[in-house]
């Protein structure tokens, strides 16, 4: 075996008292070798030692240099040495002194897995079984406590803020130890949270614990190796958790302008969607912001369901329920939604003459402006003096801009579209202006009659001549 030694004073070792009346053969390629059990102390403190090369003879025992590794021993069986010492002789209910011999035994085993080895009745002797179930509890004891947390995967994906909590299949997390302060060990479980945006390597230790100081190994040239009894090197294990920052954000459009600007006096703003999980349990409620946006960040993976619950001002609710879906690979959903604006036609039905003898009035504009008198549209009565525009939510003033010779045109006169119903329907009437009589003893005034048919009612309006 090659070694690797560490800077440290020289220790001196001595052969001990017989482990009692215990022997062991050890069988390899046809060499069959016998042994009684005995023990190696250090000298001063009287501290237990085993040997780590089976049936290789001790020297004087002098001037050993403390190794960290052994080169023809794996870390995995280096460990499972330092702890076969730790549980083994003197751990507490292995006080008698058969558990030295068994120890030492299952170390040469570990060392040397190619062997066979025996107890035997004495030197030179039989082979026996006394110490099957002391042996079996070694093993579980390092078996145990080689056994690392098993969560089922080595590596996880959350969204930031949330908690993951992860349930240890091995039943030994409670054994471990972190330096983490994210992460929290109870019982069976581990929880993991405040994790912000990057991959984290969650590192968990266990360290054996009951003595002072570690196992050591020792090494001399051309002697037996040496270890001491202590505690075993520490068990680490990691895993990773990817942490990503998720988000929905909405973005509110006008259906007819395909932009964020609304139409008429409608306002994207303030309209209202619940955010519900698979179970139609309202997660959130997103409200349109004045930048037309409303968003929700670190949504847990899953599926989820948008639908709106309130429009904006003058727009038509959207019916639509949209479906959500956050994973690790689609973090990031960016929505735009469009909502229909409330709308009306506007219906005007033109006529001209005088009363009870009216005709069709051709050729006769409309000017439309809104509510701060900017210029919106112009519209004109066709041969049957009928024409129609459709508005949008808010309030409008329409004005006639001509008129047949010798009639007078309506007043200006107000539409609101307020609410999605019927169609608004005008009828209007230009009545001739006549001379003004000049006898003053027919003094009968004459009328000027506009006739509205507002909503399917007639509005006369008369006015003098």
């Amino acid at each position: 075996m090659t070694i690797q030694k560490v800077n440290a004073s020289n220790k001196a070792f001595y052969e001990a008292e017989y482990a009692g009346n215990i022997y062991l053969r050890r069988s390899l390629n046809g060499e069959v070798k016998y042994q009684r059990a005995r023990m190696f102390r250090e000298q001063g403190t009287n501290n237990i030692a085993y040997c780590i090369e089976p049936f290789v003879n001790f020297g004087d025992g002098t001037n050993y240099e403390e190794i960290n590794h052994i080169e023809n021993l794996s870390e995995e069986t280096m460990q499972r040495l330092s702890l076969y010492a730790h549980y083994g002789y003197l751990y507490p209910g292995h006080e008698d002194i058969k558990w030295y011999a068994i120890t030492q035994y299952l170390i040469w085993r570990a060392v040397e897995p190619n062997a066979v080895y025996e107890y035997t009745d004495g030197l030179n002797g039989n082979a026996i079984y006394p110490y099957i179930k002391e042996m079996n509890e070694l093993i579980r004891l390092v078996g145990k406590h080689m056994t690392i947390p098993n969560f089922g995967d080595p590596e996880f994906t959350i969204t930031e803020g949330e908690e993951l909590t992860l349930k240890d299949r091995s039943k030994i997390v409670s054994n471990y130890e972190t330096t983490n302060e994210n992460v929290e060990i109870s019982e069976n479980t581990l929880k993991i949270k405040g994790l912000k945006e990057v991959t984290h390597i969650i590192h968990l230790t266990r360290k054996a614990q009951g003595y002072q100081n570690p196992a050591l190994f020792y090494h001399k040239a051309n002697e037996q190796k040496l270890m001491t009894i202590g505690n075993g090197k520490e068990i680490n294990m990691s895993f990773k958790v990817n942490v990503k920052k998720t988000e929905l954000e909405i973005t509110k459009i006008d259906k007819d302008t395909n932009s964020e600007k609304p139409s008429g006096e409608g306002s994207l703003i303030g309209a209202k969607y619940g955010l519900y999980d698979k179970n139609d349990n309202l997660i959130r409620e997103l409200v349109i912001g004045s930048d037309n946006k409303a968003s929700v960040k670190n949504l847990p993976f899953g599926t989820y369901y948008l639908k709106e619950i309130a429009p904006g001002t003058g727009y038509q609710l959207d019916e639509n329920v949209y479906k959500i879906d956050i994973s690790a690979e689609h973090t990031i959903i960016k929505l735009k939604l469009a909502n229909e604006i409330i709308k009306k036609k506007v219906k005007i039905e033109k006529e001209y003459g005088v009363i009870n003898n009216t005709k069709k009035e051709a050729n006769i504009t409309f000017d439309i402006y809104d509510k701060n008198g900017k210029y919106i549209t112009s519209i004109t009565t066709d041969e049957n003096g009928y024409t129609e525009v459709e508005l949008p939510y808010g309030t409008y003033v329409i004005k006639q801009k001509n008129t047949t010779k010798n009639y007078k045109p309506v007043e200006d006169f107000l539409v609101e579209i307020t609410e999605q119903d019927q169609d608004l329907t005008y009828k209007l009437y230009d009545y001739i202006i006549d001379v003004p009589n000049t006898n003053k003893n027919e003094q009968y005034p004459l009328f000027l009659e506009l006739v509205i048919l507002l909503g399917g009612v007639y509005v006369y309006q008369k006015q003098n001549i």
